[in-house]
Formats: C-alpha cells, sequence, structure tokens
C-alpha cells in the first residue's frame, strides 16, 4: 500500500557494473541547492530484531543478497538539478563494528523535486526501483563497514549526509523511546567515529560524530518506528515524522518512487535586454535596464557565472575605450533564469583640430581638420562676449568664416562633427581675432619736471584720429594699466582738435583750470580717444609724466678772500634742473 506523498519525480543513476546507459543533460547544475535526507527505513519487515534476522536489517552485507533497508535523497529545489557525486552517507551505532559510510559515484545528478534511493537490493520488491544497491560496491573504495554488514540502529540511530569535502549537510536521528532528545549527547550510538572510504573526490580524513552536528543541521525525528514504517519528511522535505508507509514498495518500475512521475516547472526564460549599448569614451552613462516577464532582476555586474546578485542595475564606465558584458537574470515563482547578457561599447570619440584662416578687419575665417567618420559639422559661434550664435549644420566642408565685424573683435568658433549613430564625435572651439586697424596715439612730448606755480609746457601726440575734440588729455595720481585710463575715474584736463596728424594742448599755469592741481606730486597725464572706442582692444594711449616740485630757495655762503687764501661761495638749498 502506498503513503500519500506529494508530487515527486525521480532520476534514475547510472552506475558502472549495474547498467550503462549514456545521457548528456543540457541544463546548468547548481551546486549550492539543497539536499535533504528524505526517507529512513530502519526497521523492514519481517522485523524480529534477533541477529539471525540481520538478512533483512541491512543497507549493505558481505552476503551480496542481503539488504531490505534504504535511505532516501530529495531536492528540495523546484528549479535547479543538484550535481551530488562525491556526496558522503554514513552512521554509526551501538556496536563498534556497525559502522558504515558510502561515498556517492561520479555523475550522479539530483533532478529537481528528485529523489535517489540508497540501499538493499531487497528494500523494494522490485530491485529497479532502487537506485543505488550497495551490494554492488562491497569491498570496493566508496564503501567502507567495520563489519560484515551495515545496518540502520532500530532503538538508539542515526544517519547523516556530507558534502565532497566532507562538511555535513544534513542529518536525522531518533531513539528508542520518544522525547529522547538529549540521548544525542550521552548515548553510545551518536558518539562514535566513522570510517572514511578510500575513494572520496576531496581529501577527507574524518567525519563528525552524529553529537558533533551542529543542531542547525541535525534533526530529531522522534521514536524508532514500527516495524515496516519509516521515518520519513511529510511532505517531501518538509518535518519528519514516524510510521509512514514505504514509498517504493511498489511492484512497477519507474513509479517515481511512489509518487506522480512529473516534469519539474521549466526555468523561466531570461529577461529581455536591449544590447549592445553603444557610449562615447567620457560621456554619462546610465544604469542598465532589462525587462523582466513577471519576475524580480538579479543582476551579476561582469559575473557569467557565480558572484553576487544585486537588484540595483550597474552603471558602466566611459573612462576607457572597449567592451564590457555585463549579466542579469530573473527569478520567477522561486527559480531562477539563465543570465541575458548586456554588451557595452565605449567607442574612441573623433574631433577636428580648428586653426586661423585669413582675417581682415571686418572677417575671420576658420579652418579645421577632418575627422575621422564624418559626414558633416554643426558650428556655432560667439563673438567677443556675446550671446552665441548657432548656425548648425553646413555639411562636409571644413572652413567657414564670420563677417560683419568690427576690428579688434575676438571670435571662438565651435565645431561638432555629425555622422552615423555608432560614430562617437566631440566639439571643440577655437578663437581668432580680426585685423586691429584702430587709429593710433603715437609720439607723446616729453615728460616734464615743474616748480610749484610754474606754467608746463603743451601736451602733445600723434594720431591717425580726426575730428573736433578727438583727442583728451586727462590725468590720474597714479599709473594706469590695461584700459583703465579710458575710467570715468581721471580728471579731464582738456580736449584737442588733431590737425596734419598731431593734436595739440597747452595746459596753462598750476592750479589754474585747464591744468594740473598747483600740489606737488607726480601726475600721470593720458592721451585718450574721444569718445571711448566701442571695441576695448580699439583704446590706444600714450602716458606723459609730470612731476611738480615745491619751489627751493637756495642759501649762499660766502667766505671773503685774504692775501693768503682764496674767498669761497657756496649755494645751497636749490634744485639742479631750475637752474
Amino acid at each position: 500500500m502506498l503513503r500519500n506523498k506529494s508530487i515527486k519525480y525521480k532520476m534514475k543513476i547510472f552506475l558502472p557494473k549495474i547498467k550503462v546507459l549514456i545521457i548528456f543533460i543540457f541544463v546548468s547544475i547548481n551546486i549550492k541547492a539543497q539536499v535533504v535526507i528524505n526517507e529512513v527505513m530502519l526497521k523492514p519487515s519481517p522485523f524480529t530484531g534477533a541477529v539471525t534476522n540481520g538478512c533483512v536489517q541491512s543497507m549493505a552485507q558481505t552476503d551480496l543478497t542481503c539488504g531490505n533497508e534504504y535511505i532516501e535523497l530529495y531536492n528540495t529545489d523546484p528549479c535547479n538539478p543538484i550535481d551530488i557525486s562525491c556526496f558522503i552517507i554514513g552512521n554509526s551505532g551501538t556496536d563498534a563494528l556497525n559502522i558504515g559510510v558510502f561515498v556517492i559515484p561520479n555523475n550522479t545528478i539530483l533532478q529537481p523535486l528528485g529523489h535517489l534511493v540508497i540501499g538493499g537490493p531487497n528494500a523494494s520488491s522490485n530491485a529497479a526501483s532502487i537506485d543505488i544497491i550497495l551490494n554492488s560496491f562491497v569491498g570496493s573504495p566508496k564503501l567502507c563497514m567495520n563489519g560484515n554488514r551495515w545496518f540502520l540502529e532500530n532503538n538508539d540511530g542515526w544517519v547523516g549526509l556530507y558534502n565532497r569535502n566532507g562538511i555535513p549537510i544534513d542529518a536525522v536521528y531518533w531513539t528508542f523511546s520518544a522525547n529522547e532528545s538529549s540521548k544525542i549527547n550521552t548515548a553510545v550510538e551518536f558518539n562514535r567515529d566513522l570510517c572514511v572510504p578510500l575513494g572520496t573526490c576531496e581529501t577527507v580524513t574524518s567525519l563528525v560524530r552524529a553529537n558533533q552536528i551542529p543542531t542547525t543541521i541535525i534533526s530529531y525525528a522522534g521514536q524508532s518506528p514500527n516495524a515496516g514504517s519509516t521515518l520519513s519528511r511529510i511532505p517531501d522535505g518538509g518535518n519528519w515524522q514516524r510510521n509512514i508507509a514505504p514509498s517504493i514498495n511498489n511492484t512497477t518500475v519507474g513509479n517515481c518512487n511512489g509518487g506522480t512521475c512529473v516534469t519539474p516547472a521549466a526555468s523561466p526564460a531570461a529577461p529581455t535586454v536591449t544590447s549592445p549599448v553603444d557610449y562615447c569614451q567620457g560621456a554619462t552613462a546610465v544604469p542598465l535596464t532589462a525587462t523582466p516577464s513577471g519576475g524580480t532582476l538579479n543582476w551579476y555586474g561582469t559575473s557569467a557565472t557565480g558572484g553576487t546578485a544585486s537588484s540595483t542595475p550597474p552603471t558602466p564606465s566611459t573612462a576607457t575605450v572597449g567592451s564590457t558584458t555585463y549579466y542579469v537574470s530573473q527569478t520567477i515563482g522561486g527559480c531562477e533564469s539563465p543570465r541575458a547578457a548586456i554588451v557595452v561599447n565605449v567607442n574612441t570619440s573623433w574631433s577636428s583640430i580648428i586653426s586661423c584662416g585669413t582675417s581682415t578687419a571686418s572677417s575671420v575665417t576658420f579652418d579645421w581638420t577632418f575627422a575621422n567618420f564624418a559626414t558633416g559639422y554643426s558650428i556655432s559661434y560667439q563673438v567677443n562676449s556675446g550671446s552665441p550664435i548657432n548656425i548648425g549644420s553646413i555639411g562636409n566642408v571644413l572652413t567657414y568664416t564670420v563677417n560683419s565685424l568690427n576690428s579688434g573683435d575676438n571670435v571662438t568658433i565651435t565645431v561638432t562633427p555629425l555622422g552615423g549613430s555608432v560614430n562617437c564625435f566631440t566639439a571643440t572651439s577655437f578663437s581668432c581675432s580680426t585685423i586691429n586697424s584702430c587709429p593710433t596715439i603715437l609720439s607723446p612730448s616729453s615728460d616734464q619736471n615743474v616748480c610749484l606755480g610754474g606754467d608746463p609746457t603743451a601736451f602733445s601726440v600723434n594720431t591717425t584720429f580726426t575730428g573736433n575734440n578727438a583727442i583728451s588729455f586727462v590725468f590720474f595720481n597714479s599709473q594706469q594699466t590695461g584700459s583703465d585710463m579710458y575710467s570715468s575715474l581721471g580728471t579731464l584736463i582738456g580736449n584737442a582738435t588733431p590737425s596734419a596728424g598731431i593734436a595739440t594742448f597747452n595746459p596753462g599755469v598750476l592750479g589754474t583750470t585747464g591744468s594740473l592741481p598747483n600740489t606737488a606730486g607726480t601726475y600721470y597725464v593720458y592721451a585718450i580717444a574721444n569718445p571711448t572706442p566701442a571695441v576695448v582692444g580699439c583704446r590706444p594711449f600714450q602716458e606723459i609724466v609730470i612731476v611738480v616740485a615745491e619751489t627751493a630757495v637756495p642759501t649762499v655762503s660766502i667766505t671773503a678772500a685774504s692775501c693768503s687764501a682764496a674767498g669761497t661761495a657756496t649755494v645751497t638749498n636749490y634744485l639742479a634742473t631750475n637752474t
């Protein structure tokens, strides 16, 4: 009579010396999914408990015809197969001779929600329902037994499952009576060392005893079951229960260990992505995107396999030219899809080199080099500090002239190559000026030293400025730089109308209108254009320095001559420049 189990799917295991069948499995293997001990038959019928009943009560025995006990493993992952090759299962018992440990053969793949039965040849009425018959490995490096048989303890006992490195991943124990979970710390069955088969795939030198397995891994199933019943997880992978009818006692081969044979849920498809994603070097990138089909996205950065998933999409770097592949999957109903690849290309950015062409007083011509892959160019320019003027596309030409300018204007042009969508172009800027044909102010009159109350000589300059009062003479108490002499901080002395290219102004006596102050000091007189030219670069000037000095009163000392010496006259407190 079959017990009512949740849906199961079982994959047959293909063992040397038993069956040979080659199957290629085109699925990814999840080595992190959980495999658990799911069912334990420790009291098969007929059960007497006597030594003479040993042929029935065996997992493996040197008498290769014996063995009715079994252990069932279960893959709790509904999505991913698990490679359990080289996993280790075993137990110790009351008697030091009752120790048995088995290494699961290579190429053993446990399918999603799949079961694997390990046991004696008589554990089912049809041996084909037993995936691994342990008697086939008696005497091989895959199986170690301290005595001539390996059996599961009827009273206080346990069984443990270890990964290929000998680390426990699941275990279950039971006791003679109910509510005796503390026996794991006292009963000898839980405190014996296990043998280690020579056929382990990794270097495993020891396996921890039952009382050394963390309580987060080992489970207490309660009291030992009645004869002919099992300890089983109900539902598959759930909590342990006792006195459950065995799930594999059926004469029908391929009965999926008593459950219903189904195909596990297929892994969801990878999310939809757009690839490649193209950027120009140095461009501002945005986070990558993918479209799930009802699931949640898992971003793995540049890890095609492994890595740690993140819900936050990465933002590519555009600092370096090249291609980088990013990966994303989706999870639907606990099942993760394959990873979709997004290739991000960072492309070289091309630009032109600009130079000044022919310039006049009213125009500037710019020339530039061909930018790789460009099919045209877009330009804009700015005159002095004015607003930018956008011209737009000018076709596939390498020159442009800006007209209607003033003498001395500075023009900054920006050239942006144009081309295909996958080509990267960078705008470049360059400045050129018109020819400076400003009128001039040259050849100023000499600097002067003037006494208080004096009358400076006339100021004069040569100039190409023309018109009434075209030259102004202003003075400052300090020397000016740049075009500061055109500021309103200066004091106007007077204006002059050029005649025959010469502008002359006679300032008059110090302290009078149209002259300098009658105060000792140094004054800087500037001849500047009147009115002030609009173009800053067209504001010429000349500087005349006037030093006003206090009037000195000479002192004369005379020594009269004598018959023995000549007389002397000494003059002091005078300015030699005023003699």
